[in-house]
């Protein structure tokens, strides 16, 4: 019997096989990298090739400034963004040509920041982070346990058998928002981040669903915007979407002004912990979160 978590690899080059879908069919599977829980992946920006952080959570393309001092001088200003370390506002430079797999996108905006503490963080020389806007068109799929990502377009779902849970969620600027179950029944409202190595709840939430949690050691918190000092505690806990229980959700209480500030309304963010968890997609055509 196919082991379920490569069911996905196989059924997914069986759907390319068809000569006739060939141009309808663009996809790329895309090994990757795991390092403290984050993806890393090989991508191409102005023909220099190299690793790069998959981030959903991010907005769009990112370069690393310790790895293109070539191009400071070539920034403007660029926008504020909250991530879980706070928010952080960099610069922003233009690149004429990204290409991941399959997707090439020319004359592409990309965010000017400083991503060498998550270097320390994974131990890997990063060019830079791959957001939202480089993978809205795709339905992305992740196997942890082959370690692939996969980008395919919406109509491979057609050539895939029912997932087993189908997630409905809404937008929230680049933010897939879904709403979800603790073991006692509580209901939250979270944001979906690949790029998340671990969960967060809102501080404001903390004597509230501390007893539903449990304590989990201390670790430290990398994000766009820098590394918290010290360790922050994290707790696991159970977590129900639809009829699918995922029993082992890591989360950290931080705090979440920075996110409320720019209009965000969801309780928490989480990434790794369920994606990881079986065989599972962002359909951002259809608005829904898939799992196998």
């Amino acid at each position: 019997m196919q082991h379920p978590r490569t069911l996905l690899v196989v059924l997914v080059l069986s759907a390319l096989a068809p000569l006739q879908l060939a141009a309808q069919m663009a996809a790329s599977i895309l090994p990757f990298e795991l390092a403290n829980n984050l993806i890393l992946v090989e991508a191409e920006v102005d023909g220099r090739k190299g690793l790069f952080f998959f981030d959903s959570g991010a907005p769009r393309l990112g370069l690393n400034s310790a790895r293109w001092p070539e191009r400071t001088a070539a920034t403007t200003p660029g926008m504020t963004n909250a991530g879980a370390t706070g928010t952080h506002t960099g610069r922003q430079t233009t690149v004429a040509k990204f290409s991941l797999g399959h997707v090439v996108q020319e004359n592409v905006t990309a965010g000017f920041l400083d991503l060498s503490h998550l270097e320390r963080a994974t131990g890997r020389e990063v060019l830079g982070l791959i957001g939202y806007e480089n993978i809205r068109d795709q339905l992305v799929c992740f196997d942890y346990a082959a370690k692939q990502v996969k980008l395919l377009p919406s109509i491979a779902l057609g050539h895939l058998p029912a997932p087993v849970a189908s997630i409905p969620f809404t937008m929230e600027r680049h933010v897939p928002i879904f709403a979800a179950l603790l073991s006692d029944g509580t209901s939250l409202k979270l944001g979906l981040d690949c790029g998340a190595g671990g969960g967060m709840l809102d501080a404001n939430l903390r004597e509230q669903l501390k007893p539903l949690l449990r304590a989990d050691g201390a670790q430290p918190v990398a994000g766009a915007g820098g590394t918290t000092s010290g360790g922050m505690e994290r707790f696991r806990g159970e977590l129900k979407l639809a009829d699918t229980v995922f029993k082992d959700v890591a989360f950290m209480f931080m705090p979440m002004g920075h996110f409320r500030a720019q209009g965000a309304t969801f309780d928490g963010v989480v990434g790794y912990h369920l994606l990881s968890a079986r065989p599972s997609a962002i359909d951002y055509a259809n608005s829904r979160l898939l799992f196998w």
